[in-house]
């Protein structure tokens, strides 16, 4: 976890505190101002204890959920690299299929020669058989 930093209102708690702290030390001369400062005295430090414990949890809550935030946009950044990796994956089996087409075409390829060959031939018995050769 990061080193928290002391905010505003942690530093103002502490002020308040400590400057009750302080007056507390040299008490009021009357039994009822004694009292008084008493009672507002305890009532500052539960407010403080108070204020402090909700700000801390405050400050826990905040940062767990900036944490799942940012394992969330991780998460979604693997799936993106994961889809990308499937992409890639079909486009390398679409080219090893056509490659495999390929060199399977090449096999069976009619070379043009022969097929000029085909029509020379054609041709020539054409001729023949205009000369008569084959009735």
């Amino acid at each position: 976890m990061e080193k928290e930093k002391i905010g505003l209102v942690e530093k103002i708690m502490f002020i308040i505190t400590l400057f009750a702290i302080i007056l507390q030390i040299f008490p009021p001369k009357t039994a009822k101002d004694q009292q008084n400062s008493l009672i507002y005295f305890l009532a500052i430090l539960g407010y403080v204890s108070f204020l402090y414990g909700s700000v801390w949890i405050s400050n826990k809550v905040k940062f767990y959920i900036n944490q799942v935030n940012k394992n969330k946009k991780d998460i979604e950044d693997i799936k993106d690299k994961m889809d990308e990796e499937k992409r890639l994956y079909e486009i390398e089996k679409r080219i090893s299929i056509l490659e495999a087409f390929r060199r399977n075409r090449k096999a069976f390829a009619i070379d043009p020669k022969w097929v000029f060959m085909g029509i020379l031939i054609v041709l020539f018995y054409l001729y023949l058989r205009s000369l008569g050769f084959f009735k």
